[in-house]
């Protein structure tokens, strides 16, 4: 059977903008590096405004994907779904990615899926920039990267693929037997420090 792959930019936004609109004494979620575990969870919630977080932060939304861009967060696995926010807003560290699927192709839990999975993690780590202890994945990898899409032989198109997400979907476009995330952690521990 014959996988196709999109950019994940095709399907996804990278990284979107906070819109305008957003009053200043509105209630926020707020999510330092800390909060993420390494097992995908969130691990608590702060409460600020958007006046508090308006400069500085990495804005998302409810339904949204996190994942670490920072050594050894990164490979420590800090990644996260964001259904569980308080607030249908939030803003966290800047050492965060943010990926918003697109609502007709792609689910928020495919694409957490994605970004746990070691192949996709294997290569972002070779594509990271910066000095060591500092690295970080850029965000024209993200964009770039190249995610299965439907088989050409189904039907259905993108949309019936990526809303029936499973843990071994992002790795079907190699021959490789699919396993879960990797939990070879590196030998150094995210402090949660990242801004």
């Amino acid at each position: 059977m014959s996988w196709d792959t999109v950019e994940l930019a095709s399907v996804a936004d990278i990284n979107p903008r906070m819109p305008r609109g957003l009053t200043g004494d509105l209630g926020v979620s707020f999510l330092p590096m800390a909060a993420i575990s390494e097992d995908g969870q969130i691990d608590y919630q702060e409460e600020r405004t958007v006046e508090q977080v308006r400069k500085g932060y990495t804005y998302f939304r409810r339904g949204d994907v996190l994942v670490a861009k920072i050594t050894p967060c990164f490979e420590n696995g800090k990644a996260t779904k964001t259904e569980t926010l308080n607030d249908e807003h939030g803003f966290g560290s800047t050492e965060f990615h943010v990926i918003r699927g697109n609502p007709d192709e792609m689910l928020p839990e495919y694409a957490f899926h994605l970004v746990w999975n070691p192949y996709f993690r294997k290569e972002a780590k070779a594509n990271m920039t910066g000095s060591a202890g500092q690295k970080r994945v850029p965000a024209d990898f993200q964009n770039g990267s190249r995610s299965p899409s439907r088989p050409s032989t189904s039907s259905g198109g993108l949309r019936g693929y990526w809303m029936r997400p499973t843990p071994c979907a992002a790795a079907a476009a190699r021959p490789s037997p699919c396993s879960p995330p990797s939990r070879a952690r590196s030998s150094r521990r995210c402090s949660g420090t990242p801004r």
